[in-house]
């Protein structure tokens, strides 16, 4: 089974495409990796377990859904700081892969770029070549499922306490056919709209947006 993970959101960047020779890849979610793994016990913890599983089912792909620095996001070319978030939590002799990450929430407080020149003067397993950008992971027939990465406040006036904003385009975008489900660290991008409902299966702080029906632009909460 072969997946595609688009980034939104208008203009799309560096594509990437790798060869897995299996019917499956396992995914590795994180999010809200901002702390040091020093300074946070929870986050030593959550590494660990991460570790163990990773023995033991192997994964393929991580996806860090944005919030990489906190409070304030990352300083201009403050690499050291994000070796400590990322380098140090996720070390390349065990995680030997890609994280697909866009910016979170926080992030948009700091800079930007430097997330960007991280991944590209820094450390590439860090992947964001661009804010918004698309990575093929394909098999030796075509992807069965399609999930949408999104980071925080992808349009205006869509986020926490808002309504989706009466973009069209947009809205096309999340109801698409061959959508499958959409990953993002908050679910307060969607707010309900009329004739449009989202339900997020939360996973400690990581959601996970299922769409089904998306024909007549309804949705249903999937297990």
């Amino acid at each position: 089974m072969s997946f595609f993970f688009a980034f939104l959101v208008s203009i799309v960047h560096g594509q990437k495409q790798i060869n897995v020779d299996e019917d499956q890849i396992n995914v590795l979610m994180v999010g809200n990796i901002g702390l040091s793994y020093y300074q946070s016990a929870i986050k030593r913890e959550v590494a660990e377990t991460i570790t163990k599983v990773h023995e033991s089912q192997p994964f393929q792909l991580g996806i860090n859904p944005g919030n990489n620095v906190y409070d304030q996001g990352v300083a201009v070319n403050d690499f050291d700081k994000l070796d400590d978030v990322f380098r140090i939590s996720f070390p390349m002799i065990i995680f030997d892969f890609d994280f697909l990450s866009v910016p979170g929430d926080v992030d948009h407080k700091g800079d930007i770029n430097t997330l960007i020149n991280y991944h590209r003067l820094r450390n590439s397993r860090f992947y964001m070549p661009s804010t918004n950008y698309y990575y093929d992971n394909a098999v030796f027939r075509q992807f069965d499922h399609v999930f949408l990465v999104m980071h925080h406040k992808v349009v205006d006036e869509c986020g926490p306490h808002t309504e989706i904003p009466n973009d069209e385009a947009f809205l096309k975008l999340i109801s698409h056919d061959y959508l499958t489900g959409i990953l993002t660290s908050q679910n307060t991008h969607f707010q309900e709209k009329t004739g449009v409902h989202l339900f997020a299966l939360t996973l400690d702080g990581a959601h996970l947006l299922l769409m089904v029906d998306s024909d007549n632009s309804s949705f249903q909460r999937t297990q």
